[in-house]
């Protein structure tokens, strides 16, 4: 039992150790890119006449939400030539309907279908084809963006020629489920945020990233035997090639908003979706991060059951639960007041004494079975 604790109390250590950094790498984004946050506010009254690029949206059966991204997209304050290529992954709905009408009034606006090809990443790969720049800016389509998304990410992209950059993605909950995930979402985007400011990117968001098609079309960004991962594994790829040319833009201006899962079942299976690819990382920080966050949460579960059926355990339950606690609650606390989601702060103790018991349970699982996701069934 020694043993045990001394190793629970090493990777709790460790897992402290790496919140810290990220903390660090928070506050080193805010200050590197402090003046894109100005350049933002002021661009709709900016002139740009020179420009080229490209927006891809992959949906399917997207009816509810494809014309307010749509609308968001296509009325941006962006003076010059970019096109908004849509890619309609065999939906069922209504979706291709509203893309006719929309393509009809709009001539920026191209949309096409896959036809024997399945899945995201291929109407990416087909998306990033068909764009005529270099520079491509992603979302999702049940994403709403400000109207100086384009305009701050294409005058970072001019400043920096970075080849990725990331940017965040809040999610908006109507209820406590919906709260609980605002939170945890917050937790990914600013461990996100900060390994990326510390040169250590573990992670990024799909639906609001831009980056270069040269750095697309390289054979190892997209791996088309996974399911997921087309935005962390363009991050693997980019802090491989380009170590110095992976950025975040931690502004509400750039942010997107995208709707909470409404079920704990659409939630779970989104989970292992995204947990499905930890397996193909080659990267050393993400290998690194995950089995941290992984045994840092087991540890805690194993001890907390410990001290429910055995005396004498409530100590070291303490003596690790107390650390955690308080790194990952000073955290979201500097994450939170940054983008005034104050107000889910207060669900942070629910979301702390649930997320072991989740986040363990959802690790095994993707390894064991398969998910759905798009009325799709994935092993």
């Amino acid at each position: 039992m020694k043993l045990f604790f001394f190793i629970a109390s090493a990777i709790i250590l460790f897992y402290v150790l790496l919140i810290i950094s990220y903390i660090w790498g928070w506050f080193l984004n805010i200050k590197k890119n402090k003046s894109f946050e100005k350049i933002e506010k002021q661009a709709s009254e900016n002139t740009i006449n020179e420009i080229n690029l490209s927006v891809l949206v992959s949906c399917r059966n997207e009816e509810q939400n494809i014309a307010s991204l749509l609308s968001a997209l296509l009325n941006q304050n962006f003076e010059g030539n970019y096109e908004v290529i849509v890619i309609n992954d065999h939906s069922t709905d209504q979706t291709e309907s509203i893309l006719i009408d929309f393509a009809q009034k709009y001539t920026h606006l191209k949309f096409f279908s896959l036809q024997s090809a399945l899945g995201k990443k291929q109407a990416i790969a087909l998306g990033i084809e068909k764009a005529s720049s270099e520079f491509i800016v992603v979302t999702d389509a049940d994403c709403i963006m400000s109207p100086n998304w384009l305009s701050g990410y294409y005058t970072a992209y001019q400043s920096t020629k970075a080849q990725l950059i990331s940017a965040p993605v809040l999610l908006k909950g109507d209820n406590f489920f919906g709260k609980l995930q605002e939170l945890e979402f917050l937790s990914l985007i600013g461990s996100g945020a900060g390994s990326i400011g510390i040169n250590r990117g573990i992670m990024c968001n799909g639906a609001n990233l831009a980056f270069t098609k040269q750095l697309a079309l390289n054979q190892d960004s997209m791996k088309f035997d996974e399911i997921s991962g087309d935005d962390v594994f363009l991050l693997q790829t980019a802090k491989k090639q380009y170590p110095k040319k992976v950025i975040f833009l931690p502004f509400l201006d750039l942010s997107v908003t995208t709707p909470a899962e409404k079920k704990l079942i659409g939630f779970i299976n989104q989970r292992m979706r995204w947990a499905s690819k930890s397996t193909s990382y080659t990267d050393f920080d993400m290998i690194w991060a995950s089995w941290l966050v992984f045994g840092a949460n087991l540890c805690i579960l194993l001890v907390f059951l410990f001290s429910v059926f055995f005396d004498g355990y409530w100590i070291l339950f303490l003596n690790l639960f107390l650390p955690k606690l308080s790194i990952d609650f000073l955290f979201l606390a500097i994450i939170t007041i940054h983008f005034h989601k104050k107000n889910v702060l207060m669900y942070f103790f629910p979301l702390f004494i649930v997320y072991p018991f989740y986040i363990v349970f959802v690790a095994i699982l993707s390894q064991i079975i398969g998910f759905s996701w798009k009325k799709r069934l994935y092993k």
